[in-house]
């Protein structure tokens, strides 16, 4: 069997190739363009609340000034709740997407469209992971500032309860990198 043409909309054997949102040769199928426009538009959204995350993690956990000048200084108290309350909308962001993708009729995708639900899919997952590390890291700072007024209720927030709570950290920082990268492989097959 013949290969087709180069411009052929058709495969090697005959199979649909391009994207698995088209429908049929030279028709524009405005709603499923519209789709992908609305999952790409999740996808940016969700992605500046990722970056927004990354960066408080980053001043926190990163090699900072910060981080130098509270060493130097033991006695002095960060500002976990300039943090604490950066996270605090983060959060919220992150849910308020996830929201919105479950309200926004992309459930009914094309079982053909299997790229795009596996893109929507990771969206809302990775949507839950920025909102879990989120709200993990705003918990440790929580606890932590807490502990540096002499709060009587966090007076032993021992090494052990932070390590505890450094692991489930952890822990879902693991789980939104790894949605991160899933969204990044899916974001250029869309």
């Amino acid at each position: 069997m013949e290969s087709p043409p180069a411009n052929s909309p058709n495969g090697p054997a005959g199979e649909r190739a391009g994207t698995d949102f088209d429908l049929s040769t030279g028709i524009i199928d405005f709603k499923v363009r519209e789709r992908r426009s609305e999952l790409l538009k999740y996808g940016c959204e969700v992605a500046a609340a990722g970056r927004r995350y990354r960066e408080a993690h980053d001043k926190v956990f990163g090699f900072s000034m910060r981080r130098v000048l509270s060493a130097l200084q033991p006695g002095m108290i960060p500002d976990y709740s300039g943090f604490e309350s950066e996270l605090d909308a983060i959060r919220e962001e992150s849910r308020r997407i996830e929201r919105d993708i479950d309200h926004s009729g992309l459930e009914d995708l094309p079982r053909r469209a299997k790229t795009a639900m596996a893109f929507r899919d990771a969206l809302l997952q990775y949507a839950r992971a920025v909102a879990e590390a989120a709200q993990n890291l705003q918990h440790l700072f929580r606890c932590l500032r807490q502990e540096k007024l002499a709060n009587p209720e966090f007076a032993d927030y021992s090494e052990e309860r932070f390590r505890h709570d450094r692991a489930v950290y952890d822990a879902a920082v693991q789980e939104y990198m790894r949605w991160g990268a899933r969204l990044t492989e899916l974001s250029e097959k869309l």
